[in-house]
């Protein structure tokens, strides 16, 4: 910074200061903003395993009211589980339950699950919530 005779700064530099000052301060916000919204991970204790299938010819529906006591306590506004077991059956299974839309958390599992007559699927597991 460069001053006068006086020690005193110009009008320039007070604002190249100040300007500089409210850049690193909204870059501090925006950062710590992204990591607070980035740290919220409603899928982190989800259990696969606490779903109920039964798998004939085809995959029937799981308890939905376990679903919807999850999406109440995380308070969510829905959630998506797509199901597919590989050389069983073509296309996948979608259960879901609430509403769709808003920011978007996604976790995939993979999971053997018993069939009827003792065979053991590979199964991939979508899970999706909308916050």
């Amino acid at each position: 910074m460069l001053s006068d005779s006086r020690g005193e700064m110009g009008f320039m530099e007070a604002m190249v200061s100040i300007l500089t000052v409210t850049i690193v301060i909204s870059m501090y916000l925006a950062f710590a903003a992204t990591a607070s919204a980035t740290a919220y991970e409603p899928l982190s204790d989800f259990d696969p395993e606490s779903l109920e299938f039964e798998i004939t010819d085809s995959v029937q529906p799981i308890l939905m009211t376990d679903l919807d006591t999850y999406i109440i306590d995380k308070d969510l506004r829905g959630l998506r589980i797509t199901m597919a077991i590989p050389y069983f059956m073509e296309g996948t299974v979608v259960y879901q339950t609430g509403d769709e839309g808003g920011l978007e958390h996604q976790a995939r599992y993979f999971m053997l699950l018993s069939a009827v007559g003792g065979r053991t699927l590979p199964t991939i597991l979508e899970v999706e919530a909308f916050v």
